[in-house]
C-alpha cells in the first residue's frame, strides 16, 4: 500500500480495513507531524499506573475532541519525540486485548457516536500499537471526568477544551 495521508488513514480505518505493521511504519514515516486527523501517544499510557492517571482520560479526551471536530485517529504506541518510533503498549492485566480496554474507556460515550469508533491492535514486531478511528459525531460528544461534563475539540494539531461560553 502506498503511504496514506492522515485523512485517508481515517477513512481507511472507518471502512474496517486492517492496519498491518508495514503500513503503520510507512504511515508514521510519511506523516511524522500530528495534525487535524492524527495524534500519536506513547504506549506507556497503558501501563498499570499510567492507565489510571493518564491513559483512560487521554483516550476519552482525544476521541471526544476528534468526534467533535472532523474525526481522526489516535495512535497509541508511537514515541512522541522525533524521529517517530514504536513505543509499544504494555500488556494489560488479565490478558485483556488493547482494543477491548480502549472500548471500555469509552463505554459511557458510545451513544453519542455514529458510526461507532473503530479499534485496532496492530501486532508490530516491536510491540502492540493501538489505533482508534472515530468519525465526526452528529452532535457534541461529552467527556465526563470527575463528575464534570467537559467538551473537547481538535483544532489543527491541538486538543482544546471547549469553554462554557462557547456552548451557550
Amino acid at each position: 500500500m502506498t503511504p496514506l495521508t492522515s485523512k485517508e488513514l481515517l477513512y481507511y480505518l472507518l471502512e474496517d480495513n486492517t492496519l498491518e505493521p508495514d503500513d503503520l511504519d510507512q504511515f508514521i514515516q510519511a506523516n511524522p507531524d500530528e495534525n487535524q486527523y492524527v495524534e500519536y501517544k506513547n504506549g506507556a499510557i497503558t501501563t498499570q499506573q499510567q492507565r489510571r492517571d493518564q491513559g483512560v482520560p487521554t483516550i476519552r479526551e482525544y476521541i471526544s475532541g476528534f468526534a467533535n471536530s472532523d474525526g481522526g485517529v489516535l495512535i497509541v504506541g508511537i514515541d512522541e519525540s522525533r524521529p517517530r518510533q514504536i513505543a509499544p503498549c504494555e500488556q494489560l492485566p488479565g490478558g485483556l486485548p488493547l482494543n477491548d480496554w480502549a472500548a471500555r474507556c469509552l463505554h459511557d460515550m458510545v451513544g453519542y457516536f455514529s458510526p461507532q469508533p473503530r479499534f485496532y491492535t496492530v501486532p508490530h514486531p516491536q510491540g502492540s500499537v493501538l489505533a482508534i478511528a472515530v468519525a465526526r459525531a452528529p452532535s457534541l460528544v461529552p467527556c465526563v471526568e470527575s463528575r464534570e461534563i467537559k467538551y473537547f475539540l481538535r483544532i489543527g494539531p491541538t486538543l482544546s477544551r471547549v469553554t462554557d461560553q462557547f456552548l451557550e
